[in-house]
């Protein structure tokens, strides 16, 4: 499905209401980071995302916007420091997805959650109304080097990763971070998960790794 299944009372009694870091990667518009911090409103949440359309609407929601507890990078992660191409992603759905209802009007005329650092070699056209382009370079930064440049962070609580296909590189990139960290949760696109596998793409993106990887 588009959401997770945990209420933020279900990560609450899953992860402790004593959480203190709480990392997204893949924050979007917001709509999971305002989750998180209902589930653990005393935890400093750490925010990525590169897409600016999404970035965007993510400073537009005040209770977001004004929390000092929320620290907001516009990288992506990823396992090096540098630039990368960004794949963003586009698309009209209204009319043509059962889903359309669930996602606000910005997204509906022009889908932008499917972008990512890479390469979307099956994603194109699937479903067939997403299509993308390379729209220059975005920030990229290892976990590992926030992990660095934050000396007072000894426990990660929660490391949510919603990278379109980056998932193995984020985790390349997070090895002493990982060691700290007590749960993470990830996003994987795996055939065996697919109700009508044998017309979906063997991957989405260049590199994504299975469930199995």
């Amino acid at each position: 499905g588009w959401r997770p299944a945990l209420t933020a009372g279900d990560w609450r009694a899953l992860v402790g209401e004593n959480a203190r870091i709480v990392l997204e990667i893949g924050a979007h518009d917001g709509s999971d980071t305002l989750m998180l911090r209902e589930a653990f409103p005393a935890a400093l949440v750490y925010c990525w995302e590169p897409e600016s359309r999404a970035y965007k609407r993510w400073f537009e929601r005040p209770a977001l916007r004004n929390d000092r507890k929320i620290i907001f990078a516009p990288q992506a992660v990823a396992d090096f420091d540098g630039t990368a191409p960004w794949y963003g992603s586009h698309g009209d759905l209204r009319g043509k997805s059962n889903q359309e209802k669930d996602f606000p009007p910005a997204m509906q005329q022009d889908w932008d959650a499917s972008g990512s650092i890479q390469k979307p070699t099956g994603h194109e056209g699937f479903p067939q109304w997403c299509h993308f382009a390379e729209e220059g370079r975005v920030e990229v930064r290892r976990l590992d080097t926030w992990f660095y440049c934050h000396p007072e962070v000894n426990r990660i609580d929660l490391l949510w990763i919603d990278a379109q296909g980056a998932e193995a590189r984020i985790i390349n990139g997070a090895q002493k971070a990982l060691c700290l960290t007590r749960y993470v949760y990830l996003e994987v696109y795996d055939l065996r998960l697919m109700p009508e596998a044998r017309l979906c793409p063997v991957t989405l993106y260049e590199d994504q790794p299975s469930l199995d990887d």
